[in-house]
């Protein structure tokens, strides 16, 4: 599932994620060596440093390209598990 993400400084970032529960997201940033671990925390999602980054939308790759801004889009780890489980 491909992510778009931004920053507190307004930059914009593509992502893969890699995996997903309630209160954590793994992800692969675009032209990163590293994978990012963000956490969730009184509603927010934060980087291991502490700056809050938004999940702007989720992109699922099928025959069907789906487009779903996170203020439409279900709970992360459910629509994470329906898209792993098909």
């Amino acid at each position: 599932m491909l992510m778009l993400l931004r920053n507190e400084d307004g930059t914009r970032s593509e992502a893969v994620l890699l995996a997903a529960s309630s209160l954590r997201l793994r992800v692969a940033v675009k032209d990163s060596d590293d994978a990012m671990e963000l956490r969730r925390s009184l509603g927010r999602w934060l980087s291991d440093t502490g700056e809050e980054i938004e999940v702007e939308a989720l992109m699922q790759s099928s025959a069907q390209e789906q487009v779903a801004p996170l203020a439409e889009a279900r709970a992360i780890g459910a629509v994470a598990a329906e898209y792993w489980m098909g």
